[in-house]
C-alpha cells in the first residue's frame, strides 16, 4: 500500500508474488509440510491484494512481470486471468528460442520453468502490459510559512522606520563578535600560544569596521 500514492511512476513492475513454494520441494522438505489447500487459498489472495495495490503505480502502457516459484494454476494463470479481468490489460508474448520451457494454454501468455526440463527449481512467470492508466506527476510541496507572530533578524532590518533596532542588532553582533576574541585570547593565553592579532583576525573572520584591541 505505500505505492497507492505513486500513481504511473513506473514503467515497468516486478512482482515476484510470496506463494506456496512447490518448485521448493526438491530442496527444502520444510516447504513441502508446510503446504496445504488451505495455504494454497490463502497465497491466491496475498497475490491479489499485492497487485491490486502496486497496479495504480504502473504508468499507462507499463509492463508488469509477474513470477512465483510454484507449479499450480491457480496462483499462476488464474492470476494472470483475473489481472485482464480485472483491470484494462493484455497479456504479452515473450518470444523465444527455449524449448525446454512450457508455455501456457492460449490464448494466456505464461511460462512455467520445470525443474525436470530446465535448471534450477520450478518458476513461472507472464508479462502483462497496461492499456489505460494516469501518466505520473510531481507535485508541489507546500513550503512552510513563518507564523506572523515570529519576527526573525531579516525580518525586523526590513521594517521601515526601524533603525534603532537596526543599531541595537549591530550592537549585538558586535559585542558577539568581541565575546568570540576575548575567549580566543583565553585560550591561547592558558596554552602559551603569543597573542597576535592577525591570528586572530584570521581564526574569527574578517569584519569590516570592528577593531581588534
Amino acid at each position: 500500500n505505500r505505492f497507492t500514492g505513486m500513481k504511473g511512476a513506473f514503467d515497468m513492475i516486478l512482482v515476484d508474488a510470496p506463494c506456496s513454494g512447490e518448485g521448493m520441494f526438491r530442496k527444502d522438505e520444510k516447504a513441502i509440510t508446510e503446504w496445504s489447500e488451505n495455504n494454497l487459498r490463502l497465497c491466491e489472495e496475498r497475490q491479489r491484494r499485492i497487485l491490486s495495490d502496486v497496479w495504480d503505480a504502473l504508468a499507462p502502457g507499463g509492463y508488469l512481470v509477474y513470477s512465483t516459484c510454484t507449479y499450480n494454476p491457480g496462483e499462476n494463470e488464474d492470476i494472470l486471468n483475473w489481472i485482464l479481468t480485472t483491470f484494462d490489460a493484455s497479456s504479452v508474448e515473450i518470444r523465444h528460442n527455449f524449448t525446454a520451457i512450457t508455455p501456457s494454454p492460449f490464448p494466456l501468455h505464461g511460462y512455467h520453468f520445470y525443474p525436470h526440463r530446465t535448471s534450477g527449481e520450478g518458476l513461472f512467470m507472464g508479462v502483462i502490459q497496461k492499456n489505460d492508466g494516469t501518466p505520473f506527476t510531481m507535485k508541489k510541496e507546500k513550503r512552510a510559512t513563518p507564523s506572523p507572530s515570529v519576527k526573525l533578524p531579516a525580518d525586523i532590518l526590513k521594517r521601515k522606520g526601524s533603525k534603532l533596532m537596526q543599531r541595537r542588532f549591530y550592537d549585538i553582533l558586535i559585542y558577539a563578535f568581541y565575546i568570540a576574541v576575548l575567549q580566543l585570547r583565553e585560550v591561547r593565553k592558558a596554552k602559551g600560544i603569543p597573542e597576535s592579532k592577525e591570528v586572530i583576525r584570521q581564526a574569527v573572520g574578517p569584519s569590516a569596521g570592528i577593531g581588534l584591541f
